[in-house]
Parts: C-alpha cells; structure tokens; sequence
C-alpha cells in the first residue's frame, strides 16, 4: 500500500501457524503505534514527520496483499501440510544439537576453513551453547550454557583450556545452576575480579554475580534490572568511564524475544541502570539480539547482534558503533558471519586474546 511510513516492526514469521503470526502482528504493531504516538509528543507533529520523510521518502511500495481465493488457499494449505510433514521426519531422522567451535585464527578464517577449528561435542543427550572465556592466573575458561534434553531448565558449565583451545579435561563442571533457565553466561573482568551476567529471562531480572572462588563458585550481587523479560544482556564499559547494557527485552509473552533491542547505562556498577532515551533501539529481529561480547577490531568498536530471521540463529551480523552516548546511539552495519554448510544455525561469537568461540 502506497503511503508514507512512519515506523517500521521485524518479526520471525512462524510458519507452523497461522493464528500465532496473526497474534504476534497485532501485539507488535499495537507496541509500535504508542511507541510513535510518544515519540509523536516529544518531536511535534512538524518535527516528526520531517525525520521520517528524509529516511523513508524512497521506500518502494510492496504487494497489497488481500485474501486468498480458492485454489491459492488450497496451494497454501499444501506447502503448510509438506512442511509440518518434513519437520516431524527431520526430528525422527536427525539430532539436532548445539556444539561448540574454538581456535586461535580468526572467525573470517573459520569462515574459510572451518577444520582448523576444535569441535568441542557434548553427547547426544545435551547441548552446548552460548560460549564465553574467561582468563585467570594465566589459564583460560569457557563458560557455556549446557541443557539436558530430559531437563527443562539449563545451567551454566565451564571447561579449562590450554592456550590453543583444547580442555584440560573433557567432562564440564557444572558452576551455577537456579530454578530457572540460565544461558548466555556473559562474563567479564573488573577490579580484579570476575563477574557474570547470565540471561535469566524467566526470573524477569538481570542478576550480576560475582566470583567467589573462580570460576566454580559464585554469589549474587544485584539486581540490576527486573520487571521484564531481558535477554542476553551484554554489558560494556565505554571509553567515557559509562556503563552499557545491551539486550532484547520482551515486556510480555505476547511479543517477541529477539526484536526490541535496548540499552541502559549507568556511571558504575553500584548505580541504578536508567533507560536510553532511544529505546527500543531497534524493532527487528534481524539485528537486534546480542551475539556475543562488543570488541575492538582496528580501533573500532564491534557490537555482533544475532539475525533471528528467517529462523532462530540464522546468523551473525556484526556493527561498527558509531556514536555511543547517555543521549544518542548510531552504528553501521560492517559484514555478516553466517552458517558454514552443514549447519543450519549459529548466534554466539566471542574472543580472548587469541583464542576465539562460536556455537553452531
């Protein structure tokens, strides 16, 4: 339809169900309209719609789309049969699984040659994801979220390394665990000691912890945001001396996990985290949910985000941060990193010195 358009929502399309998109479209764009209305009030109308004017003012205008006639339903019908059916075969038929890749070359040379890497395998009744290092007294760590396919909840493992990447020892070490779901181990080094934020998006919180004995030990320290659904919150010190905490944040279970991407900061860790004035930064899920800690790469400053689009995991996009700031936020997208053949999904990427991780 021809108009101009004022803002725009991302979503993963579920191609099992027709009602859940139907759903999932009204929620966001219900989000989505008191998102510009606020925005609306802030700017004034003439402000308002001149940003916008100057952004989408060459936007093509797509397919007006109406309802189906008979044989068009019936052709849907038939892709929606063949690929419920495809699905429950591939189930039968193959293990699916999360694994682990980690080596001392660069991910573009993963890219490349993706045998010069480990790959670190759990057994069939498990997966392994979500790897992050952590260095002390000159040995290194991974720590990676672990689930077992009996088990509804995951927890947090790590395995000690030498400096090419291979363990010390086979059999991970369980090192925290709740009576909820915890992924993404983000984890990080400050005043001498370690700290981790792992995703704990079922608590509704973000919850630091801190190293008590490293690394199998650790305590709660804070809470440092609660009240919503936040996911794979990915913290940052900036050359400013401010904190910044990144993650996807789903108010309810009526939206998506992996399109609202927001951003809190805080002069210390001790301080309350207060919301950027530009959330959501992004609505789409092709560029929002973090993929791993941000890193310098010739002098720039990287922010990797997961591409949840046209399935969880589809890939690793990774940004240039432009400006980062209490006020404003811009970055530019650099390249991508997507799955090598064989695998269908990857959505966590992370470095230490030489080595470096990512899950497929």
């Amino acid at each position: 339809d021809a108009g101009l358009i004022l803002a725009k929502t991302f979503l993963r399309t579920d191609i099992t169900s027709f009602y859940r998109n139907q759903q999932k479209i009204y929620w966001a764009g219900y989000k989505l309209f008191l998102e510009q209305l606020q925005q609306l009030n802030i700017d004034g109308i003439e402000n308002y719609i001149n940003k916008r004017k100057s952004f989408y003012i060459n936007e093509p205008v797509g397919k007006l789309y109406k309802n189906p006639n008979n044989s068009k339903s019936f052709f849907i019908l038939f892709i929606y049969l063949y690929r419920t059916f495809s699905r429950l075969i591939s189930n039968v038929i193959y293990n699916k699984q999360w694994q682990i890749f980690i080596g001392n070359q660069t991910i573009q040379s993963y890219k490349n040659n993706p045998q010069n890497f480990n790959t670190l395998k759990p057994s069939k009744d498990r997966i392994w994801a979500d790897p992050f290092l952590a260095k002390s007294e000159g040995k290194y760590f991974l720590f990676f979220e672990e689930k077992l396919n009996r088990k509804k909840n995951a927890h947090i493992s790590c395995l000690e390394l030498n400096d090419k990447g291979n363990p010390i020892d086979n059999i991970p070490k369980k090192v925290l665990e709740e009576n909820y779901h915890l992924s993404y181990p983000f984890i990080f080094n400050h005043d001498n000691c370690h700290y981790m934020i792992p995703e704990s998006a079922e608590a509704h919180s973000v919850i630091l912890y801190k190293s008590v004995t490293f690394p199998n030990q650790w305590q709660k320290v804070k809470t440092l945001l609660e009240g919503q659904s936040f996911y794979d919150t990915t913290l940052h010190q900036h050359t400013d001396g401010i904190w910044y905490l990144f993650c996807t944040v789903k108010p309810d279970s009526r939206f998506s996990s992996d399109a609202y991407l927001h951003i809190y900061y805080s002069s210390s860790l001790d301080d309350t985290f207060i919301a950027h004035p530009k959330n959501p930064i992004y609505s789409d899920v092709r560029i929002s949910r973090p993929a791993g800690s941000l890193f310098i790469n010739e002098s720039n400053l990287i922010r990797p985000a997961q591409i949840s689009a046209p399935h969880y995991g589809s890939g690793i996009v990774f940004f240039k941060i432009l400006t980062l700031s209490p006020t404003d936020f811009k970055e530019e997208k650099i390249s991508e990193l997507m799955p090598n053949p064989g695998y269908q999904a990857t959505h966590t990427r992370n470095q230490l010195d030489n080595l470096f991780v990512l899950d497929a």
